[in-house]
């Protein structure tokens, strides 16, 4: 907070959001003054000057003159005059150019809004809920971890993935024998006729272990029935 550049860029945020350079005190006031804003952006975005430079931008791209992704740049920075939209980029900006972790853009809102810093983040990573309890872990690291971070994250993982279905490791041998159950299926589909010699000298290394390539696809058969029923 005491960082210079940083108060300076906080305090032009503040002067285009029409924010007092102490803060707000409270927030009916700012209720009062986001509903002002949204009032203002309303107004910019039926204004003359806004929808010739939209009309203007969409008149490139059709023309050729831009492509679609400097089309996009510019209607970012069309946008970013939005009220709402510049506080959310002034918080996404402060967080890039100071190399902070990214669960800090709400605490910089805050400060931007009440010039108090009431709450940072006590840890460098979470776990996302899954809402449709698809048995998926998501996990967001914001900073690189110290060994103590790594320890707890590693517990974390453990816990919330703890009823999650288990796959082991596959073998090398199950692996072959996948390869010959998948020549089985497709075996029609080969010009010539491979055979299970073929198939024992190309994955087995000798023709002569023709007799494996049949175990090995009534292995896989019995694995199966044991897995899936």
């Amino acid at each position: 907070m005491g960082n210079e550049k940083f108060q300076t860029y906080i305090s032009s945020v503040r002067e285009f959001l029409e924010v007092p350079e102490d803060g707000f005190s409270n927030d009916e006031i700012v209720k009062k003054w986001t509903y002002e804003m949204d009032e203002k952006d309303e107004k910019y975005l039926n204004s003359v000057g806004y929808k010739n430079q939209n009309l203007n931008i969409r008149k490139k791209i059709k023309s050729g003159e831009i492509d679609i992704a400097m089309a996009n740049k510019h209607l970012h920075v069309l946008g970013d005059n939005l009220r709402v939209n510049h506080l959310t980029s002034a918080c996404k900006y402060v967080v890039y150019k100071f190399n902070l972790p990214s669960h800090l853009t709400n605490a910089i809102k805050y400060y931007i809004l009440y010039n108090k810093l009431v709450f940072v983040p006590t840890e460098n990573f979470a776990y996302i809920p899954d809402i449709n309890k698809d048995r998926i872990a998501r996990i967001e690291v914001y900073s690189k971890l110290t060994k103590e971070e790594e320890k707890r994250l590693l517990v974390l993982i453990k816990e919330q993935t703890n009823d999650f279905p288990k796959i082991k490791q596959i073998s090398d041998t199950t692996m072959k024998r996948l390869s010959f159950d998948d020549w089985n299926k497709n075996k029609n589909s080969y010009a010539e006729k491979i055979t299970a010699k073929d198939i024992a000298k190309e994955y087995l290394g000798s023709s002569k272990k023709s007799q494996h390539v049949y175990d090995g696809k009534r292995e896989l058969a019995k694995k199966r029935k044991k897995l899936f029923g």
